[in-house]
């Protein structure tokens, strides 16, 4: 961390910030060195990439950290529930035979945390917001005042659903997964306070059949394709309609 950051100070045109990690190895058992992490400058932490796992763990984090005006971003999923993250459990995922990601798998969490975060005091950013109901249940708290929450979207989730996997088409793959277009019409019209995405590195894959292949592809996510979703959004919807602001 501290070399990323050392590095951004002397290279980089435009302030970099990063984020540590709430839990050693991201494993959700036992708490990181937060106050190493303060100490460079760290203002976020999170477990991004993984839900952190025990509530007891995070509470406790939020209670220390907030003290020092950190805050925390949360990737909400129950593993459990989650599956093979392949598409979204629904019509297209029984049509494909694959067992889907439940939209209750992420709602679960998004409630969770913020409700941790108003018992600690704490501010709390939902990341990668994909269903109807985890966009109302932002909202509802929100709309209650006793606790700080901000919420992102990320621009594949605004623009397309689950019926564009089509014929096991891994450019649709994504977690969390693409939703319906009920879920896709309330993101448009909800309350988020950013658009963002997570970027991973991708490797073409060739697989003998197209289902193991949506299984084991890497999330569709590059520079070259959120771009042009992200300009899509801009011209296509007003302000209004998205109701957010970029950060």
């Amino acid at each position: 961390m501290a070399t990323v950051l050392e590095n951004a100070k002397h290279r980089s045109r435009i302030p970099v910030y990063t984020s540590g990690c709430v839990t050693k190895n991201r494993e959700g058992k036992e708490l990181a060195e937060i106050e190493g992490m303060r100490e460079l400058g760290v203002k976020m932490l999170t477990d991004d990439g993984d839900t952190t796992g025990d509530p007891a763990v995070l509470l406790r984090a939020m209670q220390y950290a907030t003290e020092f005006g950190m805050f925390f971003a949360s990737h909400c999923e129950v593993p459990e529930l989650a599956g093979p993250r392949a598409l979204n459990e629904g019509v297209m995922s029984y049509r494909l035979g694959i067992k889907g990601s439940p939209a209750c798998a992420e709602e679960i969490i998004i409630d969770r945390d913020i409700r941790l975060a108003r018992a600690a005091g704490a501010h709390v950013h939902i990341q990668h917001v994909s269903s109807k109901l985890g966009m109302e249940t932002i909202r509802w708290w929100k709309s209650r005042g006793d606790v700080k929450v901000t919420a992102e979207v990320a621009p594949h989730h605004l623009l397309f659903t689950d019926e564009h996997i089509g014929d096991y088409d891994t450019n649709y793959k994504m977690n969390p997964p693409l939703r319906t277009q009920a879920d896709c019409d309330a993101l448009l019209a909800g309350s988020s306070t950013a658009y963002s995405t997570s970027l991973l590195p991708t490797t073409p894959r060739t697989l003998p059949s197209k289902k193991p292949r949506i299984l084991s592809a890497r999330p569709m996510a590059s520079p070259a394709s959120i771009r042009p979703l992200s300009r899509s959004i801009t011209t296509s919807s007003s302000p209004e309609n998205l109701g957010g602001t970029w950060w």
